[in-house]
């Protein structure tokens, strides 16, 4: 994981057969402002066919990531309204995001 002051880079899956990098960037808006975005981003072996790649990427960043992006705006919207953290899985789970 790396951070640049704006967001973090995360590489996810277990080593050495990482899955994907998730991009999360943070920007102000305002002083009671400010904008979070989420870039997923699959790793593909290349000698995969092309239907293996899209069943790949349909079966785990299809409606599963729109789950795990739902999950990541509830929890930062309760940390953002009660100031508590977030419990580990506390709005669900994603084969490649929770363990």
């Amino acid at each position: 994981m790396t951070y640049d002051g704006a967001g973090y880079d995360l590489e996810i899956g277990l080593p050495p057969h990482k899955t994907a990098r998730v991009a999360w960037r943070i920007k102000a808006l305002g002083e009671q402002r400010s904008e979070l975005s989420i870039e997923v981003t699959p790793y593909l072996k290349s000698d995969l066919s092309e239907h293996c790649k899209q069943s790949y990427e349909r079966r785990f960043f299809g409606d599963s990531i729109a789950q795990y992006l739902d999950s990541v705006v509830r929890g930062v919207d309760h940390v953002a309204v009660t100031g508590q953290a977030v419990r580990k899985n506390q709005f669900g789970t994603h084969p490649f995001f929770s363990d």
